[in-house]
């Protein structure tokens, strides 16, 4: 049987919120947060408080 897509985006956001619910226990003062689609990769420096520090973007990804 084939997974559908409903299934998929939840095991996908329940792997997410446990990997961010790790980094957050561990009392990080920033962590960064990194966004790759096909055309862009993009990087957020995030202070514990969650407001951005710092951004970057790269268009050249082939």
């Amino acid at each position: 049987m084939k997974p559908t897509t409903k299934g998929k985006l939840a095991s996908f956001f329940r792997r997410k919120n446990k990997v961010n619910a790790i980094i957050k226990s561990q009392h990080p003062d920033f962590r960064i947060v990194v966004n790759r689609s096909n055309r862009y990769i993009k990087a957020q420096l995030l202070d514990k408080t969650g407001n951005v520090i710092g951004f970057a973007c790269d268009k050249g990804l082939k």
